[in-house]
């Protein structure tokens, strides 16, 4: 290990939360060239009506705006990369887009824009049954020549730091990180939602929980459990304990 993979680790071993953990890679990233990145969990499948994504970023909010509206990671070839594949993928929108569908063809030409036209995608192992995880990188602004030549030779360090990275963020909840992030953050859960997610995790029902536990009507138990569902963006009860687990919730 040469000295500048200990100097990072050192600094992840120091971290003392997700979010710290987090700066030390943006700061490694952008002296590697990579002015942007992205973090996130996909949960579901590909289909528009259970897809649901949990994501960290530090790109532009004017970008972020148009890219949600466009459909985001759905239809994000980049992303969609770390939801199929187990290697990481080095990758330019300069190159045809007559493969792509008609939704990610927006999605490129969006980032194209922004100069988001080089950079990685590293996927990450399964943390739980139906969940992918990776990281994107883009040296934004920076021509396909320029990142061939200046950039990609740094390809397999890039991706031993994100590698790092994941290992020892995974030490801290991601939520608070989720519900502290410039743009498009997660809403706090108050602390009896917090308190019933963590009993339904437990595979408790919503009878038991009002009856032994809150010692509430199961209207008012399905209420918090409805408001939860909103801030964390799930449809169902499973999405729901499914991010709540991802998010080190429960």
């Amino acid at each position: 290990m040469d000295r500048r993979q200990i100097d990072f680790l050192t600094q992840l071993q120091d971290a003392n939360s997700f979010e710290a953990c987090w700066s030390v890679l943006q700061s490694e990233l952008k002296k590697l060239g990579f002015k942007h990145s992205m973090y996130g969990f996909c949960t579901g499948t590909t289909s528009p009506d259970t897809f649901h994504a949990i994501s960290i970023s530090n790109y532009p909010e004017s970008f972020m705006e148009s890219y949600e509206k466009l459909g985001g990671a759905l239809y994000d070839e980049t992303v969609q990369w770390c939801l199929t594949q187990d290697q990481p993928l080095c990758w330019s929108n300069d190159e045809a887009l007559s493969d792509l569908s008609s939704e990610s063809a927006l999605i490129e030409e969006l980032s194209a824009s922004y100069g988001i036209r080089c950079g990685y995608s590293i996927p990450f192992p399964s943390i739980t049954l139906g969940t992918k995880a990776g990281i994107g990188v883009s040296a934004t602004q920076v021509s396909v020549n320029e990142f061939d030549r200046d950039i990609a030779p740094s390809f397999d360090y890039v991706k031993l730091i994100c590698a790092f990275f994941e290992t020892y963020a995974a030490r801290f909840p991601l939520y608070h990180a989720a519900t502290k992030q410039k743009y498009y953050p997660l809403e706090k859960l108050s602390q009896k939602e917090i308190e019933i997610l963590r009993w339904l995790a437990n595979g408790l029902r919503v009878q038991t929980i009002a009856d032994q536990k809150i010692y509430r009507s199961t209207e008012s138990i399905n209420k918090y459990i409805a408001s939860a569902k909103t801030k964390l963006k799930a449809r169902t009860q499973a999405q729901l304990i499914a991010k709540a687990y991802i998010l080190g919730i429960v």
